[in-house]
């Protein structure tokens, strides 16, 4: 990969990958807390129309380059790029058909209708991920909505407040109130264990590698499946998990997903347990099941 490839890596798709959900959106810009710091403020922001970025306490912003090197802490560019390898298939115009929508406030955009998972661009899609299509349609649908009379459509998946997740490769946010998804064994009630996971890529990636049969990653009991839909969701669970005797983690292998995990650790030592060292070398399963195909 050169300069020129990973200054055209989507931002909004890096920014997910690395587990961090967008807080806001106005417009063209989405808003986050900052990846580099504590914050509560949204004081990073991601321009969708030019792919750079703002960060208001740095007082920095700049290309996708720029913000790997202060996010690594390196002014090795060679270093950058290597980390940037693995979002090849996040290069804007890289792959997909899809048309990109613009940004505007999630509070405009109406529902119109809810329907089983059809369009091939997403099928299309979701195979570039290595999703198996047919795991795909057991637990997305397809999701038609309308910003300012115009007309969209995504992937969702419903959450436990009602809300509807919405992800396409442009976007990612959610109609409603944002909360955890959870995904009963065989639609029969909850189990004894569950797996906790950070988004439906991932949870859809441990589904694939099940049905292929790699006892390596997955778990050889029933479980319930919990969905935290972004990083700070994370509070909305911890409660709902000492009903369980085990708990697997399949968080992400980066600082926020190694903080999350610490936290179910440190509220559940003695059922917790990290999952994440059954795809150590990559960061995410999903990560993991496209490097496996």
């Amino acid at each position: 990969m050169n300069i020129e490839q990973a200054n055209r890596i989507s931002l909004i798709d890096l920014m997910t990958e690395l587990g961090f959900n967008p807080i806001k959106i106005r417009k063209a810009n989405v808003y986050y807390n900052s990846p580099f710091y504590k914050d509560c403020n949204t004081s990073f922001k991601v321009n969708r129309e030019s792919n750079v970025w703002f960060d208001k306490g740095l007082g920095k912003g700049g290309d996708v380059v720029f913000f790997g090197k202060l996010y690594h802490q390196t002014n090795n560019i060679n270093r950058v790029l290597d980390e940037f390898e693995k979002y090849e298939h996040f290069i804007i115009g890289n792959e997909l058909a899809i048309k990109p929508i613009k940004a505007h406030v999630v509070e405009e955009m109406v529902i119109i209708s809810i329907s089983e998972l059809k369009n091939r661009a997403f099928l299309s899609y979701l195979r570039s991920r290595g999703i198996d299509p047919n795991i795909a349609k057991e637990y997305c649908m397809e999701l038609r909505y309308s910003i300012k009379k115009k007309e969209y459509s995504a992937l969702t998946f419903k959450n436990i407040s009602g809300g509807y997740e919405i992800h396409n490769p442009y976007i990612r946010c959610c109609i409603g109130a944002r909360h955890i998804s959870i995904v009963h064994k065989d639609k029969i009630g909850v189990q004894t264990s569950c797996c906790i996971f950070e988004n439906h890529m991932d949870f859809l990636s441990y589904k694939t590698l099940e049905a292929l049969g790699i006892s390596a990653i997955c778990i050889d009991e029933p479980c319930d499946y919990i969905i935290l839909n972004g990083q700070e969701n994370l509070q909305n669970c911890l409660e709902r998990l000492g009903s369980y005797e085990r708990i697997h983690c399949f968080l992400h292998n980066n600082q926020v997903g190694r903080t999350c995990t610490d936290t179910i650790k440190g509220l559940y030592e003695n059922t917790s347990i990290n999952e994440s060292d059954r795809y150590e070398e990559y960061l995410s399963l999903n990560r993991y099941l496209q490097q496996s195909k």
